[in-house]
């Protein structure tokens, strides 16, 4: 991607003493002339089609340079302009993501760690206390034991490696960890580290299980949801986190919706071509449309089938 957008740039930085198309031509050209070489000169024109195959490959490799080389301008700059727009759209926000998912993660190291989430777990498990119901195991309506979530860390004592919900981690708890004095003496006297990947961040963030673990779980309230309407618990720090890791969130998201567009771009510029082609022809050609049903999806549609007929 990298070098596709370097390409474009120093294409457009040095147009005025070489057109961007003739460098277009120039640099894919090759391609197709290998790929010519290779199949035949019959790949170039199918008479029987009468489709420019060459453009068709032009327009795979870069949108816009398929329809220049059959003398529609103004189309491949749109096309080209198009694919500007989405690899700059991509580089934008790609980088963003990558910059507050930085910030969100030096966040989490400076507020949360694992020994205040052993210690501090069960603080909340009176039943008389006013936040107990918001931890308790909505099942069983009792206050979960700290290795009993389907979530979980991964952590490593001495090179051991522990995830936070197995019997050996209830064992090793259950001997070693019950009180804050026990845990502070734990890990003065081992060496305790945290396997810090995206599950990690986004556990810690997300399931109340691992609230304790926040430096101002003193400063507990509980928060509905805006969607769903689920009660979670909250703290400053917590909701400042949240708020860094969404941002990271829907930085990739464009970022994604960007790749995804680059190849539909791809695609648009081909059919075009295509129907060029058919037009160009003199023969009756008609375009249709038709989507695909997906349950994944919350509007329902998985796809669209675009299919070119002529006579």
């Amino acid at each position: 991607m990298k070098n596709l957008w370097f390409f474009i740039f120093i294409s457009f930085s040095f147009s005025s003493i070489y057109p961007i198309h003739d460098k277009i031509l120039h640099s894919f050209g090759k391609v197709v002339n290998e790929v010519q070489n290779n199949r035949g000169n019959n790949i170039i024109e199918n008479e029987e089609l009468n489709i420019n195959v060459k453009a068709m490959l032009f327009s795979a490799l870069l949108p816009g340079s398929g329809e220049y080389i059959i003398g529609k301008e103004k189309r491949a700059f749109f096309f080209l302009g198009m694919e500007v727009l989405v690899i700059s759209t991509w580089n934008r926000y790609n980088n963003k993501g990558i910059e507050t998912q930085s910030q969100y993660k030096k966040f989490a190291d400076e507020h949360w760690n694992l020994k205040r989430w052993f210690s501090d777990y069960y603080r909340w498990s009176d039943p008389g206390n006013e936040f107990h119901y918001n931890f308790i195991n909505e099942d069983l309506q009792e206050y979960s034991e700290i290795w009993e979530d389907s979530h979980h860390l991964i952590f490593s004592i001495d090179g051991n490696v522990l995830n936070s919900n197995s019997n050996e981690f209830q064992q090793l708890y259950n001997n070693n960890l019950t009180d804050s004095l026990m845990v502070e003496n734990f890990f003065e006297n081992h060496i305790v580290e945290i396997h810090k990947d995206h599950h990690y961040y986004e556990n810690i963030g997300k399931y109340d299980h691992f609230f304790a673990g926040w430096e101002d779980n003193d400063s507990l309230y509980i928060h509905q949801k805006d969607i769903g309407g689920e009660y979670i618990a909250m703290s400053p720090y917590k909701k400042e986190y949240r708020k860094i890791w969404d941002n990271s969130n829907d930085y990739y998201k464009v970022a994604s919706f960007a790749l995804s567009s680059l190849l539909v771009n791809h695609c648009a510029s081909i059919i075009d071509v295509i129907i060029l082609s058919k037009l160009s022809s003199n023969k009756a050609s008609k375009l249709s449309a038709t989507t695909y049903f997906s349950s994944s999806n919350s509007f329902g549609l998985g796809g669209i089938k675009l299919s070119l007929n002529w006579d």
